[in-house]
């Protein structure tokens, strides 16, 4: 690749949770587009996931993991097929005390896949514009996430509030950026090399 440039490649984020409503709305709110056709999950099944696209270079992987049989047997298949995963978002129904529960129980499961090791996380903490709802700071209690060591953010978003949406989106872009870089050499670095190269040739090194 020459000069040790690093070609970019699309971001792609897999979209998780047990709120199928609520992940349609971010999903609506953040203006993605979907892909034409579902991808099946192996050649010639009825289960698929959706590739979906937001500018040239980001990509949403999202798909019905609602049962553990899903997360187990299905989960592993479609990160084999749609290529390497660069961050994870789930959406949480917080009016919903089942949702919450059932988010808890499934990112346990998504976040020990070694094949999203250290993949910076997302939660939007949904429905905060409806009352009584779970708010943004107890969810982080109840998914347990100060103990994680990857990269993670709870971002509130309500409904008819949806900013939040953005600055969550921000934030993970962001994060992608510098787990990226951070397995990359900057430009400088890489630079450096290059200069050290042209020396060398000049000065006859082997």
């Amino acid at each position: 690749m020459g000069g040790g440039l690093v070609k970019c490649r699309t971001t792609r984020i897999l979209l998780v949770g047990p709120a199928s409503a609520s992940g349609a709305a971010i999903v609506d709110t953040l203006s993605l587009r979907r892909a034409s056709n579902a991808e099946p999950v192996t050649p010639g099944c009825s289960e698929a996931y959706i590739r979906m696209r937001m500018g040239k270079h980001f990509e949403l992987i999202t798909c019905d993991l609602d049962t553990s049989e899903s997360l187990d047997l299905r989960l592993p298949r479609i990160l084999s097929r749609c290529g390497p995963v660069d961050a994870i978002v789930s959406v949480v129904d917080c009016a919903d005390a089942g949702c919450v529960a059932g988010a808890r129980q499934q990112l346990i499961s998504v976040l020990s896949l070694a094949e999203l090791a250290h993949a910076p996380l997302l939660v939007f903490a949904a429905g905060q514009d409806i009352p009584n709802a779970l708010p943004a700071w107890r969810l982080v209690e109840e998914l347990g996430l100060h103990s994680s060591a990857r990269p993670w953010s709870v971002q509130g978003c309500g409904y008819t509030q949806p900013r939040g949406a953005f600055v969550g989106w921000e934030w993970l872009v962001g994060a992608c950026a510098r787990r990226r870089s951070a397995a990359c050499p900057t430009d400088g670095s890489t630079r450096r090399l290059r200069n050290k190269n042209e020396r060398c040739h000049k000065q006859g090194c082997k």
